[in-house]
């Protein structure tokens, strides 16, 4: 309650003794004074509006107080929660790594991780971030599974140009390394026999050159091993796996529809080798064309027995022999110029199945026309 003066409105007020000394100690009514009641009046009711105000200010610091008391334990989760700490208290949590994580957090936290659900659970409490500064459970372990997958496939890229350079170079970049120890043995040899046999001059010979550059890739491919969790190098690695097997799998695709498409649109026979052959001696020969594979059917057409008065496609295709090696392994049993045609049928295909090229052409002749023959039978 607010204390009000005890003198009515327009009435004159009473100067009690405690108001008085009240009133000299304010040093606003010297003991040599005479104050009139209605400034007297006046004065009061502004001590009293003081005094109101005091009050009202001691009770809402007790109100404070009542409630920082029970709020103390909200107080001090906001404040573990706050990451923004002040740094000069003592004791607390860390704060968050302004720097991204680096080889040897990505490989601990890789390796361990997953299989040690304290470890994780602790860092995300004390850290405020699961491990390798990922926002969430799902975060951390997708960029697991993708430092997994890079690694195993730098292992393989590394594997595969150093220790199979002549495949890697025909387009073969992922090979699974079976044999570290005879692979490492086969890069070193060489290049250290090529040092101490020729020592600087090594690097100009072409028999090095194999081993130098099989040094250079391995030493490029562990340098991109070391930086296997970097975003970087994880989408090169990427686009060049997707890249590698994605045009594997459109040659193995086309390679079946060649096989289903028995046309001469779409495979050729360009060459042969050798060009010639002796009757009743069994040769291999070897063919060179666009689209050929092991288990076509080759056959030959005679030109001079028919081909030279009927059209090629109504003559019979004698001597059918599998594709293998590269090539047909026949003997021919007459002397005549023959015609090579592939098929994709089997052996008892007809003639209509098989293509025929009149523009590679095998001469088989006698034995006896080779210059010096008579001198070497005698």
């Amino acid at each position: 309650m607010r204390r009000r003066s005890t003198n009515n409105v327009g009435r004159p007020g009473v100067l009690t003794r405690s108001r008085k000394q009240l009133m000299e100690l304010q040093g606003y009514l010297p003991k040599d004074k005479v104050v009139s009641d209605t400034e007297l009046d006046e004065y009061i009711n502004h001590l009293d509006d003081k005094i109101d105000a005091t009050q009202d200010v001691m009770a809402w610091g007790d109100d404070d107080d009542d409630s920082s008391t029970s709020d103390d334990g909200e107080s001090d989760e906001d404040q573990d929660d706050d990451a923004d700490y002040n740094p000069r208290r003592g004791g607390g949590r860390k704060s968050v790594a302004s720097s991204s994580p680096g080889f040897v957090s990505h490989v601990l936290w890789s390796s361990i991780g997953p299989c040690l659900v304290v470890p994780v659970l602790y860092h995300r409490w004390s850290h405020l971030t699961y491990p390798l500064s990922t926002p969430s459970l799902v975060s951390y372990m997708a960029i697991v599974c993708l430092n997994w997958i890079t690694f195993v496939l730098l292992t393989c890229l590394i594997f595969a140009g150093s220790c199979n350079t002549p495949s890697f170079l025909r387009g073969f970049l992922f090979k699974v390394p079976l044999d570290v120890p005879s692979c490492a043995s086969a890069v070193w040899t060489p290049l250290r026999d090529c040092v101490v046999m020729h020592g600087v001059q090594c690097f100009s010979l072409p028999s090095c050159q194999l081993p130098l550059g099989q040094l250079a890739g391995a030493v490029v491919g562990f340098g991109l091993l070391a930086s296997f969790h970097r975003r970087r190098v994880q989408v090169v690695v990427g686009v060049l796996f997707v890249v590698h097997h994605g045009l594997q799998w459109a040659h193995h695709t086309s390679a079946r529809s060649f096989f289903s498409d028995p046309s001469p649109q779409s495979i050729h026979i360009t060459s042969i080798d050798p060009v010639f052959a002796y009757a009743n001696e069994s040769i291999h020969l070897l063919l060179d064309g666009l689209n050929l594979h092991e288990g076509m059917q080759v056959g030959w057409v005679p030109f001079w027995g028919c081909s030279r008065d009927t059209p090629l496609s109504a003559c019979p295709v004698e001597l059918v022999a599998t594709l293998t090696h590269g090539g047909g392994t026949q003997t021919f049993s007459a002397v005549d110029e023959y015609t090579a045609c592939i098929s994709l049928a089997g052996t008892t295909a007809p003639s209509a199945a098989f293509a025929c090229f009149p523009d590679v052409r095998l001469k088989v002749k006698h034995v006896q026309s080779t210059p010096g023959w008579s001198l070497q039978q005698g």
